[in-house]
């Protein structure tokens, strides 16, 4: 696994929460109290605090919010965590929708409901899954893929 950090944006906080939960190390005071979020109001923060400000929660709510194309294209990509090629997501998302030579802008148009939604969520911070056009996958990390899975299921089920 990899982590970075953006000094500029993230909280000293957050940087240490999110190194804490990587090595399995819990945070004092969080987790077993069951703290409140100040960034995500009713949100409670757990030892399971993913990078991003991603919780359990947060995460359930940003699945609820995904447009349908983008909640199967998702559901793929946590599959394939934490790294998948962009062409194999549309090949895939072509064959789901039986739609031939599905191309990458129409990927883009349904992947654009997961810029609009994480961005909804509160006290998230960061997209839970990255584009990285210059190796062509979507990365996502393990820990927030296999909650994903979790709430939303296999591949190929309907959410």
């Amino acid at each position: 696994m990899k982590i970075s950090f953006d000094t500029d944006k993230d909280t000293f906080d957050s940087a240490i929460a999110t190194l804490r939960a990587a090595y399995g190390i819990p945070v004092p005071g969080i987790g077993s109290g069951g703290d409140i979020d100040p960034d995500g109001p009713g949100d409670t923060v757990t030892d399971d605090y993913y990078p991003g400000s991603w919780t359990r929660k947060r995460l359930a709510k940003f699945a609820e919010y995904l447009a349908p194309d983008a909640s199967e294209a998702v559901r793929y990509i946590a599959a394939h965590a934490p790294a998948v090629s962009i062409d194999e997501v549309i090949e895939y998302m072509g064959k789901y929708l039986n739609i031939e030579k599905f191309s990458g802008q129409e990927m883009g148009g349904r992947m654009s409901s997961v810029g609009f939604n994480w961005k909804a969520v509160p006290g998230a911070k960061a997209a839970p899954l990255e584009t990285d056009y210059k190796y062509r996958v979507y990365r996502m990390d393990e820990g927030i893929a296999a909650v994903l899975r979790e709430v939303m299921g296999d591949p190929g089920q309907s959410s």
